[in-house]
């Protein structure tokens, strides 16, 4: 049984070659192969096409392994095994990759195997499931013009022993056509409509439209569903296609449902794999979420989160800016981490944990899937080396309608989680955020942020009866203007990736804002976490869109945040804890199928 193809790159999907080959550059994506010449090695030490040891054998059934690998020419081969660990204290400080990689260790060993050839065929079965690590081929040309024309990691198993599968991909999306048909498209051609493939009869895809924008005729298949949804954020559409696909489906039930953003891009094979996975997991792992890292869209060797640990006004993002061509990321990637969530821009739940009384709370967008996640993510969270997606990431583009959403939804995940800071905590974490953006100029930004935390503390009666498309459309009124940077010296912009930037002490950073201004213009990129002290305006620049939006300083809306800043503290103090507990008793209604089936007007 193959449980994991060995990938090529390919031009539409990601061509960087590291994440595929190791040590050769003679490599042909569109053909399928590799070009080894006499004496040179190719090594498959990569995210995509290294074995991911240990995780198979914790988290599935197999009890064998076996690389299956066409070569023609002669050579030799040897399969070695990895094991990396990260050192957490100066992972902590390391800024870029490179310094990354060298908070990393990792140990190799030769690993034994057992070798057949038949013309060109090559299987090597291996000795040992390692415990943790990954394995890989290593192959080495002793004739000239070696070609390498791809293989597979096999298991040998009783196929009465496989689990039964059935996925529901479900999209929520809001106008984005063109991203949508494409990805709806890529299911279509190597999944739906292609008997080959291992997912043949196996998948169906559930489509939330909440921008109203699509029609039942743009895809010709009857397992594609589309449904006209209430503009509700994610969290009303990906509820949607829970509601659809779980508890309104007749014939065949799914087991799975895998929420997916509609602007990521993938590989086709991820699912495949996912699949694969799945049918041979363990039955105590039979209700972990298995989840896809998240690469960036604009620079794919990038990971910008490999799952994420939440507890309560902290967030860990794992193996965060992570260069994952180079060799020592691969082996210490895998390693596990306490994970208790995964993004839902790839996101795959078993659908015997989606019940009428477990559904997402309506919190529009934003830590809806981080609140759900933890809710269930016992007993695991399984992610592997080369299930993932890309998807966009942006310097400066997030809206200021997500301070509200952020800070208003934090408070609602951590009521009834066993996550729940105290009111000191709390006060803290609304002075840094109110801090830096005032720093930054960003009035609007700590307006809505005030408004996030003043609804929370009006309660989950007011949440309930609250409009939330109306509600967005008022918090996006004051989101700012991306313009063209025309009269902006974008060369003294502040535009290293990872700056070192002034230690973030609020106190000093305040001060420092009532000074006088000494200079004009500041020029920021990246992650936005350059202050402009001294200067008169700050121009915030994404260079994905390749435009920006100019901030004033303006001490009179400094005073105005100060007020109301103060004006929250006390609320929370005299409140103490009582509102969480009024939120943790209604979470029990608003998570219901019940409620969700008046609140998005079902039938």
């Amino acid at each position: 049984m193959i449980i994991q193809k060995i990938l090529f790159p390919k031009e539409e999907c990601c061509s960087e070659n590291l994440m595929y080959f190791r040590d050769t550059e003679n490599i042909d994506g569109e053909k399928n192969q590799v070009v080894i010449n006499k004496g040179e090695s190719l090594s498959l030490e990569t995210y995509f096409n290294a074995f991911s040891v240990g995780k198979w054998k914790k988290y599935t059934k197999i009890s064998n392994l076996e690389i299956r690998m066409e070569i023609k020419g002669e050579v030799e081969i040897k399969v070695e095994h990895a094991i990396g660990k990260k050192n957490d204290d100066k992972m902590y400080v390391a800024r870029t990759p490179k310094e990354k990689e060298k908070a990393m260790s990792v140990t190799w060993e030769d690993a034994g195997f057992k070798m057949e050839r038949s013309g060109d065929e090559y299987i090597l079965t291996v000795d040992t499931l390692y415990d943790e690590g990954i394995v890989y081929p290593v192959i080495t040309a002793v004739s000239d013009d070696v070609v390498f024309l791809g293989g597979s990691y096999e298991t040998i198993i009783d196929e009465s022993k496989l689990n039964s599968i059935d996925i529901a991909y479900c999209i929520c999306t809001f106008k984005r056509e063109k991203e949508l048909t494409r990805n709806v498209n890529k299911i279509l051609d190597s999944i739906i409509n292609n008997p080959e493939n291992p997912l043949y009869d196996h998948a169906e895809v559930y489509i939330s439209d909440n921008g109203h924008t699509l029609t039942n005729d743009m895809f010709s298949s009857d397992k594609i569903h589309l449904f006209e949804n209430k503009n509700y954020g994610g969290a009303g559409g990906f509820t949607r296609t829970m509601i659809e696909s779980v508890f309104y489906r007749t014939g065949k039930k799914f087991t799975h449902v895998i929420l997916m953003d509609d602007d990521i891009d993938f590989d086709e094979e991820v699912l495949v794999r996912t699949y694969k996975l799945l049918q041979l997991v363990k039955d105590e792992y039979k209700e972990a979420y298995v989840g896809g890292a998240m690469m960036e869209l604009e620079e794919r060797y990038m990971q910008f989160e490999y799952g994420a640990k939440w507890k309560g006004l902290h967030l860990n993002s794992f193996n965060h800016e992570w260069d994952v061509r180079l060799r020592k990321s691969v082996a210490t990637n895998d390693e596990f981490n306490p994970v208790n969530y995964t993004g839902w821009w790839y996101c795959c739940i078993p659908t015997s944990t989606i019940t009428e009384n477990n559904l997402p709370v309506p919190m529009f967008i934003h830590y809806d899937d981080i609140e759900y996640g933890q809710r269930n993510s016992s007993p695991d969270v399984i992610l592997l080396n080369g299930i993932c997606v890309w998807h966009p990431y942006g310097e400066n583009k997030q809206p200021i309608s997500m301070n509200y959403y952020d800070e208003r939804n934090i408070m609602i995940a951590m009521s009834g989680s066993g996550f729940r800071e105290d009111t000191a905590h709390i006060i803290d974490h609304l002075s840094r955020i109110v801090t830096r953006d005032v720093m930054r100029y960003k009035y609007e930004a700590a307006q809505n942020c005030f408004k996030g935390f003043e609804d929370f503390y009006k309660g989950p009666e007011y949440f309930m009866n609250l409009n939330p498309e109306d509600n967005h459309k008022e918090l996006c009124s004051n989101n700012y203007k991306f313009e063209d940077p025309d009269g902006i010296d974008l060369s003294k912009m502040r535009s290293k990736r990872y700056e070192e930037y002034p230690k973030f002490i609020p106190q000093l950073e305040l001060l420092c804002h009532l000074l006088p201004s000494f200079k004009k213009l500041q020029v920021v990129s990246e992650i936005d976490i350059g202050y402009g002290f001294f200067a008169k305006n700050i121009y915030f620049y994404d260079r994905g869109k390749q435009k920006g939006y100019m901030l004033t300083r303006d001490i009179k809306k400094t005073i105005a945040c100060l007020k109301e800043y103060r004006r929250l503290v006390k609320m929370i103090r005299e409140d103490d804890g009582k509102i969480m507990d009024r939120w943790e008793e209604a979470k029990k209604e608003y998570t219901s199928l019940q409620f969700w089936e008046k609140y998005l007007g079902l039938k």
